[in-house]
């Protein structure tokens, strides 16, 4: 878990799990009103610790499809939608479908 810090206020936090050898999971969390721009610069930190130090080969995030500034956040920090979607819980009574945003290491960029 790494926390995410504006004029010394905690806005945001990124979690990461590891799924597999070189496969990780993310999940972030952030305040409202949190600047994009600043949580975007986060991600993509985390991403290149993630392959330089720990030879990540696939990581991803799961964001409601509906969810427009996360989903520019994690363009803007280099994860690109890959096709992968699934439907999971629900939202004031209908599902919820999820986009996966995924950023490759440099090992699998190259296949």
């Amino acid at each position: 878990d790494l926390g995410v810090f504006e004029a010394d206020e905690f806005v945001a936090l990124i979690s990461i799990i590891r799924r597999d050898v070189g496969i990780y999971e993310g999940h972030v969390w952030a305040k409202r009103k949190t600047k994009i721009e600043h949580l975007a610069s986060a991600v993509s930190w985390v991403v290149e610790r993630l392959i330089e130090d720990l030879q990540m080969r696939l990581g991803y995030v799961w964001i409601a499809k509906k969810n427009r500034p996360i989903k520019k956040m994690c363009t803007m920090a280099g994860l690109r939608f890959d096709g992968a979607t699934l439907t999971d819980g629900e939202s004031h009574g209908k599902p919820i479908e999820w986009q996966r945003f995924s950023s490759y290491g440099q090992e699998e960029a190259s296949h």
